[in-house]
């Protein structure tokens, strides 16, 4: 939920001006936002029906996001993380990584690949078959948001992330404990919730007479500041 209402506040001016893309990208956040959890065994991208949803907003994404989670988690974690895993063991001297969970689909270089490695097979699925369209752009960056966002909301429980793994064991880790902490993340997400609501009525009704790069600026900015704010409430610190 974190994650979806974060995309529609980025997402939100392009609501306006071309309401497919808007989708398109809200919908590759949703299946970025599950898929660094490739590497767990019970995780919700392998499950049709996510756990937990509640609400209009959560029978919406059950409906129309949640059927094609396994699709995208199946394919993920034997085609492309697995894979992964592998081939960097095998080319790299210095570094190893493991496909055990918060390792390597839970760092940049692993996001990088996930987003890198889908959009090929996309691009080459969508193209032999002639479906091939420019939306495709806008939810690979969706894709890659929702990766970031799932990194973040990691980053604020007591394990932590360690962004750049392999390479440094340095993790951004807060005081959330998983599973635990619900009153912090059910108000956090209220608060996106309502934020996302007024800056889609902005793309909508351009109260202050904003273009869309300049609502966009905006929205990015105000996302930006209110992670770094809940960051900073979590007591999210760099740490090994």
């Amino acid at each position: 939920m974190l994650s979806f209402f974060s995309g529609l506040i980025i997402a939100g001016p392009l609501f306006r001006v071309e309401p497919v893309f808007f989708l398109v990208f809200v919908f590759g956040v949703c299946i970025g936002s599950l898929v660094p959890d490739v590497d767990a065994e019970d995780a919700a991208i392998f499950h049709s029906n996510v756990r937990g949803l509640k609400g209009d907003t959560g029978r919406i994404l059950n409906d129309f996001v949640a059927p094609l989670l396994p699709v995208f988690g199946y394919f993920t974690k034997y085609v492309i993380h697995r894979p992964s895993v592998l081939l960097f063991n095998f080319f790299s001297r210095n570094h190893s990584v493991s496909d055990t969970h918060r390792e390597f689909s839970h760092s940049i270089i692993g996001i990088v690949s996930f987003t890198f490695f889908t959009g090929l097979y996309a691009f080459l699925i969508l193209y032999f078959t002639g479906l091939l369209h420019i939306a495709l752009v806008f939810f690979l960056a969706g894709y890659f948001v929702g990766c970031v966002l799932h990194l973040i909301q990691d980053s604020c429980t007591r394990s932590g992330i360690a962004w750049n793994s392999p390479f440094s064991d340095w993790k951004i880790r807060g005081d959330i404990y998983t599973g635990k902490d619900f009153r912090k993340i059910r108000l956090f997400t209220l608060f996106l919730g309502g934020l996302s609501a007024v800056m889609l009525f902005a793309s909508l009704t351009h109260p202050l007479d904003l273009s869309v790069i300049q609502i966009s600026f905006l929205s990015f900015t105000l996302l930006g500041l209110s992670w770094s704010l809940f960051m900073f409430f979590v007591d999210a610190e760099l740490a090994r």
